[in-house]
């Protein structure tokens, strides 16, 4: 995009003011097309080329249409739009644009034809009497909803879906060249040289006597009434209705070659002069070729023409002074002041004290800038008016006080200083004056002489850059280092000492409602005796402050690099009590008319003045310039912000059918691309975005217009988008888009719940290869103890046991060859029994020791074939019953059920004196369970007393056992006599074996609960 200072004198051909006050926005004249902000884009920033149509729908996009096709543009960037085109012989090249209330838009190809773009979809009319017609030119509705089409061939008229051309209507056959319907529903046609008119309910046209030449248009005037344009100008149509006004959107809906703006301003494409009745000024001279131009809803004007161009053009807010000095290309500083008429003054000074008398001096503003004095006033660098004193001027010819409507010297400047630039000038309500001399100080004059600092004390040396008396007459002093101090009563205290930083060189200073001083980098407003910085909504706003003014309605308006910043007296306000004083700012800058940077520096100050009449004036680089804060300002709304695609795996899908998108599987990164229509400031906009699933907070994205995501994962996501201008302040309509990333099989809920099953197993499976290694180690160190364990029993058994016996068998032999009393042969008798049970139970201890390892389900087996040869040896019955299946058992459990049982049956089978044994197997609920059941005498008082037998250890053995399995040990009467052994065993978790002791408390017999059982060993 490139702006063009002369390209207006090529685009128009004249430029009329429709009323005689819209004349005069400058001195001495009518408002210059020159004066407008001009922007120029070109086909190198995507500009279509030959543009003969545009047009702004209703939701805010602008269209441009011509032989390259169809356009649209968001104020920032062009983009070419597919028509969707399925005939080949159907040509792209748009003649006319025509936006719908609805939001659809009307095409009109060059080549015959209409189509309608409506929700992102195109519906293309194939009526013949549309396909024949040449080029569709115009379009009008009437209130009732009813299309009509200006054609090559004559008039068109949408029935049933179709377009078809009028017959005996009483027009003309052929050339239609406009058509438009006024508030009362009247269809008004222009032919070659003549104008028709339809009234509401009537088929037939009439013809009106106008003797017009080559109308090319309709246009509505500001009342609403309609205007004909042809080759001599606008002409009133006659018989219309009385004036009803007009909608904002009317000059919106399509272009025209000459319109009435929203100000009343008639611009027209005509090469003729205006009629005499049209005041105003014309543009002379005419390169290039405009075809048709717009007005936006903001605004704006739009100019297509055949130079591959597209224009915009907007009503400056500020207006250049016509008639200020220049040297050469360069305008000089300008530091202004207004006294108490109204007038205002300017002190003038080229390059900042290099010589220029041509320019350097006083200068006044009343009706025209002239020069004042130029004789005496022969350089001014500083001006100044307080509340309750005379307008004071300085520079090097010294101090000059108007009074009584004539300069006079106040003082000469200070000893030694006559060569130093004035950069401030000030007044007492007593007459004292003061003067900050660049390199020299600060002095006043009390009449009598200089005095530096003016005897104040713990002013520093250094000159101020800014002085001001308060309508309090309180004294204010700004300084280079950022410093504010202000005097009363001889004494000087220091305000920003907290802001230096902020604000940098005090520039200006302002003192009313609120007191405010703005530098080289900032601006600071006094909240209960301290200075505070204000943070401004749009970025630069406050750099190189060097004028403030605050109007009558509390309103603060700022000068600074980038233009005039206004803030409303509310706003400010609001941002001073605030903890983080942010204050919202409308800022009125280069595109807005405003001349060019602030002057700062050792520049002449203040740049910012309103005088007499409310219009506020500044000055800086480029010239000085005035705009009227009382002017209605149209209202800020955020402008609509609007989703355009979704570029996802090389797949660009078009978001105008719907919030809704459904991606492919897989999806893993895509980019969204947005906009905000705004087409007089699109460069001030800033966005912000998030993706509601992935992000909690906004992602700044600045001017970025796209948004990219990567690594997504399946799941439903929405996207937001939103927009603030140099307010800050963020639109409350967002635009939003919901759209779903299916999962693929892999990232689907059935694979993953297959991947934890599959996991689940493998730990299963790793646990019971651990359980097998473990069982094996531990079966390994069980073999290598019970191997112990048999050299052990084998060593007693070869040695103790056969010594013992061999002891005994000898010992009887001899006692048999003694005499001995009856007595004596009793007690040795008694003796060698003895001595015979400590070798058989010796022998007991020895098998046990000598018991060889189970394998796996060895235990039932074991205890079955025990069972057997006890039967066998001591002539018992023996019986053994079992219920359930016996799972693998570690080997220590296996070991222990089995000499737990071992012990039990051999208690029944020497002990007991029973008759039968029987063994009960069950294995239910997580637990196992073992019975040894005998019918015999039962348990002695002694066992039931004690839990054992004197000098027997098995019972405590078989307790040992069963508490290091967690088990459970019942010994104690059967049903029908003898003794019961009850074990239970746990197979799995806490809770079976809690299950499995309940279960053995249900059964187990009730009479007897100490262990013991039989006659036990």
């Amino acid at each position: 995009m490139r702006r063009l200072s002369r390209a207006l004198r090529r685009l128009l051909a004249g430029v009329l003011f429709a009323f005689a006050a819209q004349a005069g926005w400058a001195l001495g004249g009518s408002v210059s097309v020159k004066d407008y902000h001009h922007t120029v884009w070109t086909a190198k920033a995507g500009a279509p080329k030959d543009t003969w149509s545009i047009a702004q729908t209703a939701d805010g996009w602008i269209w441009l249409g011509g032989t390259a096709g169809l356009t649209r543009f968001d104020g920032s960037r062009f983009e070419r739009v597919d028509q969707a085109l399925d005939d080949a012989e159907r040509s792209v090249a748009v003649a006319a644009l025509f936006a719908l209330p609805s939001g659809g838009l009307l095409i009109g190809r060059l080549t015959g034809g209409v189509s309608l773009l409506e929700q992102g979809r195109f519906t293309h009319f194939d009526s013949p009497d549309a396909q024949g017609t040449g080029a569709v030119i115009g379009f009008a509705q009437r209130p009732d909803g009813s299309l009509w089409a200006a054609s090559q061939a004559g008039l068109l008229h949408l029935v049933n879906g179709a377009w078809r051309l009028q017959a005996d209507t009483g027009l003309p056959a052929g050339h239609v060249s406009a058509v438009a319907a006024d508030a009362a529903s009247t269809l008004w046609v222009a032919t070659r040289d003549s104008v028709h008119r339809q009234r509401q309910g009537q088929r037939r046209f009439e013809t009106l006597d106008l003797r017009l030449r080559n109308v090319s248009d309709f246009v509505t005037g500001p009342d609403g009434r309609l205007w004909a344009a042809d080759d001599q100008g606008v002409h009133l149509l006659p018989g219309q209705a009385d004036p009803a006004g007009r909608s904002a959107q009317a000059n919106a809906r399509m272009s025209y070659t000459a319109l009435f703006d929203r100000e009343g301003v008639l611009w027209t494409l005509a090469d003729q002069p205006p009629p005499p009745a049209v005041r105003g000024v014309r543009d002379l001279g005419t390169v290039g070729t405009p075809k048709t131009m717009m007005e936006d809803r903001e605004g704006n004007l739009w100019f297509g023409d055949i130079e591959d161009a597209i224009h915009r053009i907007r009503r400056p807010v500020f207006h250049r002074l016509a008639g200020a000095p220049r040297m050469g290309q360069a305008t000089p500083w300008a530091g202004m002041a207004v006294d108490g008429a109204g007038t205002l003054w300017m002190a003038m000074a080229y390059s900042g004290g290099m010589a220029a008398p041509a320019v350097d001096g006083l200068w006044m503003l009343d009706g025209a800038l002239r020069r004042v004095a130029p004789e005496r006033i022969r350089s001014a660098t500083a001006i100044a008016q307080n509340a309750r004193t005379h307008l004071l001027v300085g520079g090097q010819d010294g101090l000059w006080r108007r009074d009584a409507g004539r300069w006079v010297l106040a003082a000469a400047l200070p000893p030694g200083a006559e060569r130093q630039f004035v950069g401030a000038v000030s007044a007492e309500a007593g007459g004292g004056l003061w003067i900050a001399l660049e390199g020299a100080g600060l002095f006043r004059h009390d009449g009598q002489g200089w005095q530096r600092n003016g005897q104040v004390q713990g002013l520093p040396p250094a000159a101020p850059t800014v002085l001001l008396h308060d309508p309090q007459d309180r004294f204010w002093l700004g300084y280079a280092d950022g410093n504010v101090a202000r005097v009363e009563q001889g004494q000087a205290r220091f305000l920003a000492a907290q802001t230096r930083h902020r604000t940098g060189a005090i520039r200006a200073i302002s003192v009313g409602r609120h007191t405010v001083f703005g530098g080289d980098r900032g601006l600071a407003v006094l909240r209960d005796g301290q200075a505070i910085a204000l943070q401004p909504s749009l970025a630069g706003v406050f750099d190189n402050v060097t004028g403030l003014v605050e109007t009558d309605d509390g309103d603060l308006w700022v000068h600074g690099d980038l233009g005039v910043a206004h803030i409303a007296a509310a706003e400010l306000a609001r941002a001073i009590a605030a903890p983080t004083p942010v204050v919202v700012t409308t800022l009125f800058g280069e595109e807005d008319g405003h001349p060019g940077p602030a002057t700062h520096a050792i520049g002449v100050k203040p740049t910012l003045a309103q005088a007499g009449d409310g219009k506020l004036w500044v000055a800086a680089h480029g010239g000085i310039a005035w705009l009227d804060p009382r002017e209605p300002r149209r209202p800020r709304t955020a402008p609509p912000v609007v989703l355009k695609t979704l570029d996802s795996q090389g797949v660009r899908i078009p978001l105008t059918r719907g919030p809704e998108v459904t991606l492919p599987k897989g999806t893993r990164s895509l980019q969204i691309d947005y906009t905000a229509l705004a087409f007089s400031h699109p460069d001030r906009l800033r966005f912000r975005y998030r993706l509601e699933g992935l992000e909690d907070e906004w992602v700044p994205a600045k001017a970025r217009r796209e948004a990219f995501y990567a690594n997504l994962g399946p799941g439903r996501y929405r996207f937001v988008v939103n927009v603030t201008d140099e307010s800050g302040v963020w639109s409350d309509a967002s635009a939003a888009l919901q759209f779903d990333i299916p999962p693929t099989f892999v990232q689907s809920r059935g694979f993953m719940a297959l991947c934890l099953t599959a996991a689940l197993a493998l730990l299963f499976g790793l646990h019971r290869l651990r359980v097998r290694q473990l069982t094996a180690r531990e079966r390994a160190r069980l073999a290598e103890r019970l191997g112990e364990r048999e050299r052990i029993a084998r060593a007693l058994h070869d040695t103790l046991l056969q010594g013992a016996q061999a002891l005994v068998l000898r010992f009887d032999s001899v006692a048999r060859r003694l005499p001995l009393s009856p007595a004596d042969d009793g007690l040795l008798r008694t003796t060698l029994r003895s001595a015979e049970d400590m070798i058989a139970e010796g022998r007991d201890r020895i098998q046990d020791l000598r018991a060889t390892p189970l394998t796996d389900g060895d235990a039932l087996r074991a205890l079955s074939t025990l069972g057997q040869e006890l039967a066998q040896q001591h002539g018992p019955q023996f019986v053994m019953h079992a219920e359930g299946r016996l799972p693998t058992l570690p080997s220590a459990t296996e070991d222990a059920v089995y000499r737990v049982g071992r012990e039990a049956l051999l208690n029944a089978f020497r002990h007991a004196r029973a008759s039968q044994v029987a063994l009960h197997v069950t294995v239910r609920h997580h637990a196992l369970r073992l019975q040894v059941c005998d019918d015999g005498a039962g348990l002695p008082p002694e066992v039931q007393r004690t839990g054992q037998a004197p000098g027997h250890w098995g019972l405590p053995g078989m307790l040992e056992q069963m508490e290091r399995l967690q088990g459970t040990l019942h010994i104690g009467p059967g049903p029908f006599g003898g003794t019961v052994v009850d074990i239970a065993v746990p197979l799995a978790d806490r809770s079976s074996r809690l299950r499995a002791w309940w279960l053995w408390r249900r059964r187990a017999p009730r009479a007897g609960h100490r262990p013991g059982g039989g006659s036990p060993t």
